[in-house]
């Protein structure tokens, strides 16, 4: 399941008229659409400036989410096209069963995907924003891609989504990224995952001293400075050592 949304735009649509904000999202989902199919998705709905897409095959669903980056975020002529100085999108990748059926009453009926695989990729998408990047995907859907190593993943840790009492283990897509934070994150990436290993062990200050390192030494990005908030946040009475999102 793959979900996908444009960034700050309820923001940008109060300075649009109704036209301009129909013509804008239109322009997305002309280039979000013919990438969902060629990777072997089925856009199940669109909703306001989301998209909603099922796939068979995780290692579809994860290019497809790169290529969607790739043509609507890191291609200019995207940007000039809805004319706007650049945009953003959150993408979130989620594995599991789901069921589709039919919904409504006997005017208004609707195909739809009902589950909890539909929630988490949901959250996955909507947790972007606060690790401020492109693209997320749960272990779920790694642990079934062909060849996981061919991609650049970075291992966020346990994370227990809003809305949702499963905890789940998160990676971040870097092949996402902008040629410069996708460096600076894949260089990083193998002491974020012991700072993570740690937190979750239990040996907060352990865990902060590794972030600090990082930091200190200017390997730090946005997420490691936002780990190192939240565990220093924490109080002595908190014993779940996992990052809590209480925003959907």
């Amino acid at each position: 399941m793959l979900f996908c949304d444009i960034r700050s735009f309820s923001i940008n649509s109060e300075i649009m008229t109704a036209k301009e904000n129909f013509a804008f999202v239109n322009v997305v989902y002309g280039k979000a659409g013919p990438i969902i199919r060629k990777n072997n998705g089925f856009v199940d709905k669109y909703i306001g400036d989301a998209v909603m897409a099922l796939f068979e095959d995780p290692d579809d669903a994860v290019r497809c989410g790169q290529e969607l980056y790739q043509a609507i975020v890191l291609d200019p002529e995207t940007a000039k096209e809805l004319n706007v100085s650049s945009i953003k999108i959150g993408i979130g990748v989620h594995t599991g069963m789901a069921m589709i059926g039919i919904v409504g009453e006997s005017e208004r009926l609707s195909g739809t995907v009902i589950s909890e695989t539909v929630n988490l990729s949901s959250r996955l998408e909507t947790l972007t924003k606060q690790y401020k990047t492109g693209m997320l995907v749960s272990k779920d859907t790694v642990d079934r891609l062909a060849d996981p190593d061919s991609l650049g993943l970075r291992y966020l840790g346990l994370i227990q989504v809003a809305g949702v009492n499963e905890v789940k283990a998160v990676y971040e897509v870097l092949d996402c990224l902008p040629e410069e934070e996708r460096q600076k994150r894949t260089a990083n990436s193998s002491q974020m995952r012991e700072a993570v290993r740690l937190f979750h062990l239990g040996r907060r200050d352990e865990a902060m001293a590794e972030l600090t390192a990082m930091i200190d030494s200017g390997k730090g990005d946005y997420v490691t400075q936002k780990y190192l908030d939240y565990i220093s946040g924490m109080s002595d009475d908190d014993k779940g050592n996992v990052f809590r999102s209480v925003r959907k």
